[in-house]
Parts: structure tokens; C-alpha cells; sequence
């Protein structure tokens, strides 16, 4: 599964669009042949991952009220009407985020979205490789379908340097079992401008949320009427 986002840059995401219905038979870690994941209304998706999904950074001008920072794990539950639970922190790295979902409940779904801390630690790509399938082998075999979400290409000065991490999650994505959303630079291009920080907007996290939610489908809990 690889999504463009370029023909839909500019168009409003619905917070609580239409979810397909899905049979409790079909819950679990396999995707479908649309690479759709069955989740059970009472289930609960796991999102993981560094500045681009994580809670906007705090601001240098404390107002007051304080505005709610944009959460990608947020627009992911409106968008779905499913828990979330939200994994994110800012300049995360995969294996610092991996340890931190490892020790929490599977959930149903893990989203996981690495590579800007990444490349900001100089973590090489084998190891980002390496520490990808691993964390996707365990999220399986709890139980827990997975989609991966690559970061697109910004104007930031580092954003050459986190493509190797882009090309890693395309292609553990196929071998792997996993869904893959790319997101292309027109994602950052029409939502972020030229800013000087990978934090995102409300609008963007909204994007990726409703495009993350096309794939899911609910389904009542076994035996429930």
C-alpha cells in the first residue's frame, strides 16, 4: 500500500468519516488484499513515532490560554471514533520509541512514523532496518496489525540526509506484512511552508489521520448482537 498525498494536499479531512464495517473474524495482525486491518469496536490503536506525529513543541511565548498542540494521535481517534494511545515524543528515535511500545498494551493497530530523530542521531540505516523489523516482528506476534507511515521530505536542511529512512520503511513495509502510507514532499510543501521546525499543523496531522483511517475497518466484538 503506498498512498499520494500530492492530488489531496488541499482537501478537508472529515473527523468522523464512514469506517467500512469488518467481521470479528478478520480481527488481527494480517491485513487484507487491500491492505485494510480489522479492528474491534472496543479495540484501541497504538501510535508511535518522533516530531511528525508527536504533540506540537511548546510555545517559546507561554498565552494564556496555552493553544492544545496539534496531535496526530488525537485527529487519529476523532477520524476513527477508536482509543488512541499515543506513544509520540518529540526527537524520538526508533529503538527509544520501540522500548517505550514494548512496554505498554499492543493494541490492535501500531502506527509507527520514525526517521527525523533518527537522522538528527545519526542512527545508521541498518540499524533503523534492523530495529524496524524486530519491532514489527513483535508487534505481530502480539497480536497488533501495523502500518508505517514515512516522513515526507521537507525544506529543513536535514531532510536529504532521512531519505535512506524513507527508502528502509518502503521496502520492510513489503517484506514484512506491514501497510505503508508514503507521504510525499507535496505533503510538506502545501501544509508546512518553510519552517524552521518538523512540528505540524493541525491541518496535516488531520491529513494523515483520515488517510490512515481509510484503511481501517470496525467490527463489533465476537458474540456481541
Amino acid at each position: 500500500m503506498s498512498t499520494s498525498l500530492a492530488a489531496c494536499a488541499h482537501s478537508r479531512t472529515p473527523l468522523a468519516p464512514s469506517l467500512q464495517p469488518g467481521s470479528a473474524a478478520d480481527v488481527g495482525p494480517r491485513l487484507d488484499n487491500y491492505s485494510r486491518v480489522t479492528i474491534p469496536r472496543d479495540g484501541s490503536i497504538v501510535v508511535a513515532g518522533d516530531d511528525f506525529v508527536a504533540s506540537g513543541a511548546s510555545d517559546p511565548k507561554p498565552r494564556k490560554p496555552a493553544p492544545k498542540p496539534a496531535s496526530f494521535a488525537d485527529a487519529l481517534a476523532d477520524a476513527t471514533r477508536l482509543k488512541v494511545v499515543d506513544q509520540t515524543r518529540p526527537g524520538d528515535t526508533l529503538a527509544a520509541g520501540a522500548a517505550r511500545v514494548s512496554a505498554g498494551a499492543p493494541g490492535d493497530l501500531l502506527v509507527i512514523c520514525f526517521g527525523y530523530g533518527d537522522t538528527a542521531a545519526k542512527t545508521t540505516p541498518a540499524a533503523f532496518q534492523s530495529g524496524l523489523e524486530q519491532m514489527i516482528r513483535q508487534a505481530h506476534k502480539r497480536g497488533a496489525a501495523v502500518y508505517l507511515v514515512t516522513e515526507p521530505a521537507t525544506v529543513l536542511k536535514d531532510s536529504a540526509a532521512s531519505e535512506p529512512f524513507r527508502a528502509v520503511i518502503r521496502l520492510i513495509g513489503a517484506a514484512q506484512g506491514a501497510g505503508v502510507i508514503d507521504t510525499p514532499p507535496a505533503l510538506a510543501t502545501a501544509l508546512l511552508g518553510p519552517s524552521k521546525t518538523r512540528t505540524q499543523p493541525l491541518a496535516a496531522v488531520r491529513l494523515i489521520a483520515g488517510l490512515v483511517s481509510q484503511y481501517i475497518r470496525v467490527a463489533s466484538p465476537a458474540g456481541a448482537s
